[in-house]
C-alpha cells in the first residue's frame, strides 16, 4: 500500500512537472479584429497554426498553446479583404494583436459611409488620399505650418499670398475626424489647423460634396488622426534643424488596450523664413509655435464607439519687410490661435444602420499688431470667434440603397477690435463689435447602384442662417458616376447648389467710410450662393490613377478676405 501511495505520488508530480515544463513551452496569444474605424468584427475567421477560431461579438480571440516562433496569422471576413500579418511568439509571452481589416472594394467603402473618422466620399466627384507614409517621405510635407500634404498630391491646388487655394477659391472645409473645425472668417488665419505630423491619413473631395457637407465650397479636408492603436504603449522624440535657424520638434505617445486607445502630442517650430517674402531678401519674417494634440478613443460596446479629441495651436508671425520698410523699423506682428474640443459617439443599430453624434467647440483668433514705427496710422485688427456646434447623422445601406439624413446647427459668438491710431498723434479709430450668429440645416442623400457599374447620388440640404442678415437655402445635390466594364475607367459628374454664410466682423458707426477708405473691415454682408458642375474621366494604371475633369462655379456674393499686411 505504502508503495502504490508512493509510485501515485511520483506520477502526480512528473505530471505536474511535464504541465509546467508544458506551459513553458507553449505561448498565448490574444487579439481583437477591427474595421479602419477600430470598430470590432464580429464572426471573423481567424487561422493559426492549422487551427481555426471566429471572433466573438467584441470582435476579440484567443489561442493557447501555441508553438513558439514566428508563424502566420490569417483573418477574413465577408466585406473586407483577407489579412495575414506575421508573428513571432516566445514562450510564456501573451500578446494582444489588432488586426485590421482593409474595406474589400470601393463599392464597400460607399456603403460604410457613416464611419467614425473619415466621410462620405461620392462616387460623382474626384478625390484624394494621402496616407502617413507619403507625408513622411514626400519632402516638406510633414513640416508644421505646411499644407504641402494637400498641394503635392491634389491636383488644382496651390498657395498664393500665404493662402491655400483649390479650384480657384480658399474656401474650404476642414474636419478632425469627422468633427468639424467650423470658421466663417474666410481666409482671416494663415497658420494651418492641423501639423501634418499627427495625421494618419488626409481625404482630399473637391467638388460634388453629400449634402451632408455644406457650406465652403472649393474643397472639402478631413484628417484622420492617429488613434493609439497601432503603438505599444511607445513614444517618439523627433528634433530636427535647417538653414534660417529653423527648427521642427515633436514628442508623442501612444497606446492601447483590447478597448481603449490614445494618443498625444506637444510640438514646437521656429524659424527665420515664415510667410512668403515681398522681395528676394528675407527681413523680418520669422515664426514660432507650439501645439498640442490627444486623441481618446473608448470601444464601450461592440456596437458603441465613444472618441474625445483635443488640438490646440499658438503661431506668431513677422509681416515681413522690404527693405525700405526694414529701414524704418516696421515690427508688425500677426497672432493666431485655434482650438477645437470634440467629442463624437457612433452607434451600430444593425447591419447596415449607423447613427453618429458629434458636438464640438472651436475657438480661433487671428490679430493683427501694427509696430511702433508704422506711419502714418498704426493698425490693431483683433478678430475673435467662439462656435459651438453638434452634427448628428443616421446612415442606413440595404440593398441597392444608401441613404443618409441627419441635422446640424451651430452657433457663433465673435468679437473684434479695429483700431486705428495716428503716428504721431492719438486714436482716429477704435472699433468694438460683438455679434451673435447661428445657423441650422437638415439634409438628406441618397446613393442609389442599380448596378455593380452604375451609381447615381441624389440628396437636398437645407439651411437657414441668422446673424448680421437673416437668409434660408435649399441646395440639391445631383450626380453620377459609370464604370466602363473590363477598362474599369470611371466616368463621373455632378451639379450641385451650395450656400456659404458670410463673416460676422463688419465695420459700422460714423467712422465707416474712413475705415474703408483705409482698405480695412467689412459691410454687412450676405452669404454666397454658388452653382457647381463638373464631368470627368478617371483611368487606374499601374497602380496610379489619372483623373481628367472639367469644373465650373457661378458664385453670387462672392467672398474673398482682406489682404494682412504684405504676406
Amino acid at each position: 500500500m505504502a508503495f502504490h501511495q508512493r509510485a501515485r505520488r511520483v506520477l502526480i508530480l512528473l505530471f505536474a512537472t511535464s504541465c509546467f515544463a508544458s506551459s513553458q513551452n507553449t505561448a498565448t496569444l490574444r487579439g481583437v479584429v477591427h474595421d479602419p474605424q477600430h470598430r470590432p468584427i464580429p464572426d471573423a475567421h481567424i487561422t493559426i497554426q492549422g487551427r481555426s477560431l471566429s471572433s466573438n461579438s467584441a470582435g476579440e480571440f484567443r489561442a493557447d498553446h501555441l508553438s513558439p516562433g514566428p508563424f502566420a496569422v490569417t483573418v477574413s471576413a465577408p466585406g473586407f479583404r483577407r489579412l495575414q500579418e506575421q508573428v513571432h511568439l516566445k514562450p510564456g509571452r501573451n500578446p494582444i494583436l489588432h488586426l485590421q481589416l482593409e474595406l474589400s472594394t470601393v463599392t464597400a467603402s460607399i456603403q460604410v459611409a457613416a464611419s467614425a473618422s473619415t466621410l462620405n466620399t461620392e462616387a460623382s466627384t474626384v478625390r484624394t488620399n494621402v496616407s502617413h507614409a507619403e507625408i513622411l517621405r514626400t519632402p516638406g510635407a510633414g513640416r508644421t505650418n505646411s499644407l504641402a500634404m494637400i498641394t503635392d498630391f491634389t491636383p488644382g491646388a496651390y498657395m498664393v499670398h500665404d493662402m491655400l487655394h483649390i479650384r480657384g477659391g480658399h474656401q474650404v472645409n476642414w474636419y478632425l475626424d469627422g468633427i468639424p473645425l467650423m470658421n466663417t472668417s474666410i481666409a482671416a488665419n494663415v497658420a494651418p489647423m492641423i501639423n501634418p505630423k499627427d495625421v494618419a491619413s488626409l481625404q482630399v473631395q473637391r467638388g460634388g460634396y453629400s449634402s451632408q457637407y455644406g457650406d465652403r465650397t472649393y474643397g472639402l479636408f478631413n484628417v484622420v488622426t492617429p488613434s493609439g492603436f497601432d503603438r505599444n504603449n511607445e513614444a517618439e522624440l523627433l528634433v530636427t534643424g535647417g538653414n534660417f535657424y529653423s527648427t521642427d520638434d515633436q514628442f508623442d505617445l501612444g497606446g492601447h488596450t483590447d478597448r481603449f486607445a490614445y494618443y498625444g502630442s506637444v510640438d514646437g517650430n521656429r524659424s527665420d523664413l515664415g510667410l512668403a517674402t515681398p522681395v528676394p531678401q528675407v527681413l523680418h519674417d520669422g515664426e514660432s509655435g507650439l501645439g498640442g494634440f490627444a486623441s481618446l478613443l473608448f470601444n464601450a460596446t461592440p456596437k458603441d464607439q465613444l472618441r474625445w479629441i483635443l488640438s490646440t495651436r499658438r503661431d506668431d508671425y513677422q509681416i515681413p519687410n522690404t527693405p525700405e520698410q526694414q529701414n524704418a523699423g516696421i515690427l508688425d506682428r500677426d497672432l493666431e490661435r485655434d482650438d477645437l474640443l470634440g467629442f463624437s459617439w457612433t452607434h451600430t443599430f444593425s447591419e447596415g444602420m449607423l447613427f453618429r453624434l458629434t458636438p464640438y467647440f472651436h475657438f480661433n483668433q487671428a490679430e493683427y499688431l501694427g509696430g511702433p514705427n508704422d506711419t502714418p496710422y498704426i493698425l490693431t485688427d483683433n478678430d475673435r470667434s467662439n462656435y459651438a456646434g453638434v452634427r448628428s447623422a443616421l446612415q442606413i445601406h440595404k440593398a441597392a440603397n444608401s441613404a443618409s439624413l441627419g441635422f446640424e446647427a451651430w452657433g457663433q459668438h465673435d468679437n473684434s477690435f479695429f483700431g486705428l491710431r495716428a503716428n504721431p498723434g492719438a486714436a482716429v479709430l477704435n472699433q468694438r463689435l460683438i455679434q451673435w450668429a447661428n445657423s441650422e440645416a437638415a439634409f438628406a442623400e441618397d446613393q442609389y447602384k442599380p448596378a455593380s457599374w452604375l451609381t447615381f447620388d441624389l440628396g437636398l440640404r437645407l439651411t437657414h442662417y441668422g446673424g448680421l442678415v437673416d437668409e434660408n437655402a435649399a441646395d440639391p445635390r445631383l450626380g453620377a458616376a459609370v464604370r466602363i466594364p473590363r477598362l474599369n475607367w470611371t466616368l463621373h459628374g455632378y451639379y450641385s447648389y451650395d450656400y456659404q454664410p458670410p463673416p460676422l466682423n463688419s465695420l459700422a458707426g460714423p467712422s465707416l467710410q474712413f475705415a474703408l477708405a483705409q482698405g480695412y473691415g467689412f459691410v454687412p454682408l450676405r452669404g454666397e450662393r454658388d452653382i457647381q458642375h463638373d464631368f470627368g474621366l478617371t483611368i487606374p494604371l499601374h497602380g496610379w490613377s489619372i483623373d481628367a475633369d472639367r469644373f465650373h462655379t457661378s458664385a453670387r456674393n462672392f467672398l474673398d478676405h482682406d489682404v494682412i499686411g504684405n504676406s
